[in-house]
């Protein structure tokens, strides 16, 4: 079959009338459920020149079963829509799926970017993990300092290992520490995926000293870092 000329029929029909607007959107869909979601986009661009939300309203058209996060990765794809930004997507997305959808699909779309305070002890991402994704921190900058007598330090930390009482006592003092939920303190340093499937708000901290055995604890930080969370699906 020739879809292009398959397709020009179809808008040939369309255009003089000879069908109605439902029965040209149904033979689109007939004709294009066979193809992969990402070639469906792309011939709804170049060919029909739609942009990003009749792409999106059409794919879901032709199947009710690609979702929310689906669409908008191929509308961000570098043959789609690549610049597309949240706010536009959020506003996209909202014609066709619901706001829980959406949300979950936003936050695996978008990388979000935290600065983490030396001083805070488990610092609130507001970024929510389900038990289906995969979450990735990766350090992006800045520094801070945990110990007066130490240099300040990125996410790795300091070259002394953290005592009994620390947030993740054995691994180096001032390192990025991050947990999910309720869960056990866990070591980020300036990378790392958490693998487990777990299901909760993330938090990050400097490892430091929490009762203040050792000295003053978090209240003589200072500094901070910049981080980037992303998502993905298992």
């Amino acid at each position: 079959m020739n879809i292009r000329l398959e397709l020009e029929k179809i808008m040939e029909a369309y255009n003089t009338r000879t069908i109605s607007t439902e029965t040209w959107q149904a033979s689109i869909a007939e004709l294009l459920k066979s193809y992969a979601p990402l070639e469906i986009a792309i011939i709804l661009k170049e060919f029909y020149h739609m942009d990003a939300e009749e792409i999106a309203c059409a794919m879901h058209k032709i199947s009710g079963e690609y979702p929310a996060v689906t669409v908008g990765a191929i509308l961000l794809n570098e043959r789609i829509y690549p610049k597309t930004t949240k706010e536009e997507m959020q506003r996209i997305l909202t014609k066709v799926f619901p706001q829980e959808d959406i949300s979950k699909a936003l936050q695996i779309l978008y990388p979000a970017y935290v600065t983490v305070d030396a001083r805070i002890y488990w610092y609130d991402t507001g970024v929510d993990v389900d038990s289906d994704e995969l979450l990735t921190v990766t350090y992006k900058g800045g520094l801070w300092n945990i110990n007066p007598s130490q240099p300040s330090c990125d996410g790795e930390g300091i070259r002394i290992i953290a005592k009994p009482g620390y947030a993740l006592p054995g691994r180096n003092e001032g390192c990025l520490v991050g947990k999910i939920g309720n869960g056990n303190a866990e070591y980020i340093g300036n990378h790392s995926t958490f693998l487990g499937p777990r299901k909760g708000r993330l938090y990050l901290t400097a490892n430091d000293d929490i009762y203040q055995r050792y000295g003053a604890g978090y209240k003589d930080n200072y500094g901070s870092i910049q981080v980037e969370i992303k998502k993905e699906l298992r």
